[in-house]
């Protein structure tokens, strides 16, 4: 009876821990998502405010030179800073780099906002599984794309050579 009672009640403290410990966690995920929409909601405004005058025609995009302008202003670049306080300044002015994958000079509203909260996430487990999915998700999009375009040169070649012994046999 004794050891039945010990192991009833040692299974009994171990469930009200364990509830007490997930339910803790629950409450600090809880508060962890309100505490990260508010940053992103801050750092969205900062970017917003950035947009406003460094695109002041209002195309949505932001160009190498006003980005460049903008970082040599001290009141943007502390703006910067301190959405990214463990971000250097050599970093931020090379992020604009960074997100310019296609060489244009220039980097869509959406593409910087998406790059600046990366830049400024933690890094966790979470952000590499999400990093690694949409790797994963472009490389497919390019291999149907490469595909496609072999297909199509390879239709080329056999329409060439049909073309090309009809040619001869004139």
């Amino acid at each position: 009876f004794t050891i039945f009672s010990s192991w009833a009640l040692l299974s009994v403290m171990t469930g009200v821990v364990s509830d007490n410990m997930i339910s803790a966690k629950k409450t600090q995920n809880r508060k962890d998502e309100v505490l990260n929409g508010e940053r992103h909601s801050r750092i969205q405004g900062m970017l917003d405010e950035l947009f406003i005058a460094a695109d002041a025609q209002g195309t949505g995009r932001l160009s190498k030179d006003r980005y460049n302008m903008l970082m040599d202003m001290p009141f943007y670049s502390r703006k910067l800073q301190n959405a990214m306080p463990n971000c250097s300044l050599k970093d931020l002015r090379d992020l604009f780099v960074w997100l310019d994958t296609d060489g244009s000079g220039q980097v869509e509203k959406q593409e910087f906002a998406r790059g600046f909260h990366t830049l400024t996430e933690p890094l966790t487990g979470k952000a590499l599984l999400h990093m690694d999915a949409d790797v994963k998700h472009r490389f497919r999009r390019l291999h149907r794309q490469v595909s496609s375009v072999l297909a199509d040169v390879s239709e080329l070649r056999t329409r060439s050579a049909e073309e090309h012994r009809i040619f001869v046999d004139r």
